[in-house]
């Protein structure tokens, strides 16, 4: 069956179909009558041939030097603006960071089938302990800048002056060592650029550590 058309222009298109038992690749030309001409490009009696995909001989790209480092075992975050995402939320009213690290699923649970698979938060829940790490300040302007565990799960969790929870992240996300990763709020339009003011608070103090909460830190 004909299959796996890739374009070559307006008047050409390169696929595969079946020849004489297994797949080969064709070409389709569109005539000046705009009547269509098949080529057999290509066909081996031993195997299948799938997805012609067009090469190129180009100028070999920039090699981007390595940003990390290796020898480090954690990296950073800034949050840009904590409230960008949260229209609904006053000013002020999120005082706090939490960070929870995602913890991996070690055994079954009975009767959950494929659900056993499934241990991060971004799919059917997770029933799973997790590794409260603890918490950093929100500086006025919503924004944030902190050390964080490299290669971990993690997930944020916006709270309020009391630490309750004004809004949890629904996935995670890792640090890379010796890197700054950036966020522009709490489930931001991702369409949309950040609407900066100059420069954040965050980014003129030195990183926050992750400290214990109230009740401490630990897995739960």
């Amino acid at each position: 069956e004909a299959c796996e058309p890739y374009p070559l222009g307006k008047d050409f298109i390169v696929f595969s179909d079946q020849h004489e038992g297994r797949n080969a690749l064709f070409l389709i030309r569109r005539n000046e009558d705009d009547s269509l001409t098949r080529e057999l490009l290509f066909s081996d009696p031993t195997i299948d041939c799938h997805s012609p995909i067009p090469i190129r001989v180009q100028q070999l790209a920039a090699v981007r030097p390595a940003q990390g480092d290796r020898t480090q075992d954690h990296g950073y975050f800034l949050l840009e603006d904590v409230y960008q995402g949260m229209p609904n939320v006053p000013r002020g009213t999120v005082k706090k960071l939490r960070v929870v690290e995602e913890t991996s699923r070690v055994s079954p649970t009975p009767g959950s089938g494929p659900f056993n698979q499934t241990f991060t938060i971004s799919a059917a829940l997770a029933w799973t302990a997790k590794n409260y790490l603890g918490e950093v300040s929100i500086e006025p302007d919503g924004s944030a800048y902190f050390e964080a565990p490299a290669g971990k799960m993690l997930f944020f969790q916006a709270l309020d002056a009391e630490g309750r929870c004004v809004r949890s992240m629904r996935t995670f996300i890792q640090a890379a060592p010796g890197t700054t990763r950036g966020c522009i709020g709490c489930h931001e339009n991702k369409q949309e650029a950040f609407q900066g003011k100059g420069l954040a608070i965050a980014q003129t103090k030195p990183p926050q550590q992750i400290r214990d909460e109230s009740w401490g830190s630990g897995v739960l």
